[in-house]
């Protein structure tokens, strides 16, 4: 089975034509297309798109075999200052996560750094009392592990810290978003999927044609009503 590459395709509006109860849209766009077969895909059309309405012809070595219009929706930003500050959220709460893993590995060495000298203690316990060990060596060994202990204990400190700023940081960008109000809305939009064959490479031209019914006119007439001599 031949595969079916994915194109998007750029199109501009030719023309438009208003009626008075909705208007029709022209657009036409071109791409240069090696033989095969191709899906080329039109988004970001109008979601007032009536989809009983569209036609798509081409010019070139090819033709159509089919044409899908869908309805589909994405989420959107409202403003750049909203996505800005979901970018400063994002980058805090991976911060915190990231420094909350350190610190959980820091309690886990700490714990067994004390079970290997308390290990260690019960085992030179017994060797000293046959004199099978030096307490000059002991006392070199204890205190190294409690240097260990106090330097990681430290670490988790200073990390616990920084949790508790990124905390306050994230907080205010919190604060800011719900004084700009909903971060994101819901952007609906139709998207046409033309399904081509290109029998030789070269350039195909489409044109797009649709109608959306909520835009319209209205006559009006101005009457200048004057006496007659």
């Amino acid at each position: 089975m031949e595969t079916q590459n994915k194109v998007e395709l750029e199109t501009q509006i030719e023309n438009v034509i208003v009626y008075q109860n909705g208007v029709q849209i022209n657009e036409k766009g071109s791409v240069s297309l090696k033989n095969g077969e191709y899906n080329l895909m039109i988004t970001d059309l109008p979601e007032s798109l009536d989809e009983e309405s569209v036609r798509v012809k081409g010019i070139g070595n090819g033709r159509i075999v089919n044409i899908v219009v869908d309805f589909n929706s994405r989420k959107k930003y409202r403003t750049e200052e909203h996505q800005k500050l979901n970018e400063q959220k994002e980058k805090l709460e991976e911060n915190i996560k990231l420094k909350e893993k350190k610190i959980e590995r820091s309690r886990e060495q700490v714990d067994r750094y004390k079970n290997a000298e308390e290990t260690f203690y019960t085992l030179w316990a017994k060797a000293f009392a046959v004199d099978e060990v030096n307490l000059e060596n002991f006392s070199i060994f204890s205190e190294k592990i409690d240097q260990t202990i106090d330097k990681k204990l430290d670490e988790i400190h200073g990390l616990e810290e920084e949790i508790k700023n990124l905390r306050s940081d994230l907080q205010v960008v919190l604060n800011k978003i719900n004084n700009l109000g909903p971060i994101e809305e819901i952007q609906n939009f139709y998207e046409i999927m033309v399904n081509l064959q290109v029998a030789k490479e070269g350039e195909f031209k489409l044109e797009i044609r649709y109608n959306m019914v909520d835009a319209y006119w209205i006559p009006f007439y101005d009457a200048s009503l004057t006496e007659s001599e």
